[in-house]
């Protein structure tokens, strides 16, 4: 069993000094090899091997760069293997940090919640020090459940929880505010369907992590409106992939800036 000669995914670093490259291993397709390479040369190597966790039956992808720190973070797409998820805030199952120095692997969120897969949402702050995340419900989506976002401080290695309630049935998609002060994240009530309704409650909740005050800036609106960038200290920017908003924080106030398809939020 041998990697293929050409890379099906290349990803660089942000500063264009690394790039990993993903190679997918013949007989085996939802298997690869992941090569960082620096300026051209080969410097480390991340072979197939089923018995290491992060194998866990989908592909390896690129989680984040941390060139400070000189880090390259590593999740697992099961989605490539057909395992399908439904949620829909979906950043990889288990995390793992590729020291670029000297090409250890250290796990930093497992991959396993008891016999289940633990499928998170997470993101990096501005400055890479910290983390944070939410793990997918043991549940479907069907079901509310108990759901908690935490902030991990990535060298200590230290945790704080909060608790986000339990009348939701997913949340993620979460985004840092410039100064990394806060965080905003959506929060999706239970479905019945196979699919996502296209009236789909979302909330937006923001969390200031200097006094632990979890906000809820809008509720329950009927239309998947997911953040994707904090433009200013007092907007935020959502989309469903086909359109764009701003989200005014201080009004909770939608905009809609431009669109594919012509539609308003109820």
């Amino acid at each position: 069993m041998s990697p293929t000669s050409t890379p099906f995914q290349t990803i660089h670093s942000p500063d264009g000094g690394w790039q990993a490259d993903y190679y997918a291993v013949s007989g085996e397709p939802a298997a690869e090899l992941l090569k960082v390479s620096r300026a051209g040369k080969s410097k480390w190597s991340v072979p197939y091997d089923p018995s290491q966790s992060y194998w866990v039956g989908g592909l390896l992808q690129t989680a984040g760069w941390d060139i400070t720190r000189s880090a390259l973070y590593i999740t697992t797409d099961p989605w490539a293997n057909a395992n399908f998820f439904s949620d829909l805030f979906y950043s990889g199952v288990g995390l793992y940090r590729l020291d670029l120095e000297t090409g250890t692997i250290q796990q930093i969120l497992p991959e396993r919640q008891g016999v289940s897969l633990a499928k998170y949402s997470f993101s990096f702050s501005p400055d890479g020090a910290y983390l944070a995340y939410i793990r997918g419900s043991s549940k479907t989506y069907t079901d509310t459940s108990e759901l908690f976002l935490t902030i991990l401080e990535l060298d200590s290695r230290q945790e704080v929880d909060t608790f986000l309630g339990d009348e939701y049935a997913e949340a993620g998609d979460i985004i840092w505010a410039p100064d990394g002060a806060k965080v905003a994240f959506a929060l999706t009530r239970p479905y019945l369907e196979d699919f996502i309704p296209p009236d789909l409650p979302f909330t937006i909740d923001i969390l200031d992590l200097d006094t632990g005050r979890l906000s809820t800036i809008v509720k329950d609106v009927k239309q998947p409106i997911y953040p994707r960038r904090w433009i200013s200290d007092d907007t935020i920017e959502l989309s469903d992939f086909r359109s764009y908003w701003n989200l005014d924080v201080g009004t909770g106030r939608i905009k809609l800036v431009a669109t594919a398809t012509p539609y308003s939020i109820k």
